[in-house]
């Protein structure tokens, strides 16, 4: 037994939208899947993380990031921040991050 799980707080990462962030999401945009080598991976970002906001606006769903990321790569925004609600870690690990 690890003890209790602690949820961390939500953290605000620099993306860099001329390179692919490497993730697949859900509808609720949590994160399925981080490819290997990749910008999401490198960020330290893992399945079960939940999207939160992008460029300090709050999110609420896949659609709506995607036209976001649209927008800001049109317009040569290519440095954002994202913010993740990372997934639930035990007290000990919590410790060690």
């Amino acid at each position: 037994d690890d003890g209790p799980m602690v949820v961390p707080p939500p953290v605000d990462l620099d993306i860099d939208l001329s390179q692919p962030l490497g993730l697949t999401f859900d509808h609720r945009l949590v994160v399925e899947t981080v490819q290997k080598n990749s910008q999401a991976s490198r960020l330290g970002i893992g399945p079960g993380w939940q999207v939160l906001g992008l460029a300090g606006d709050e999110l609420s769903s896949r659609k709506e990031l995607e036209q976001k990321l649209e927008v800001f790569k049109a317009e040569g925004s290519l440095g954002q921040s994202m913010m993740f609600q990372p997934t639930a870690v035990t007290a000990a690990r919590a410790k060690e991050l």
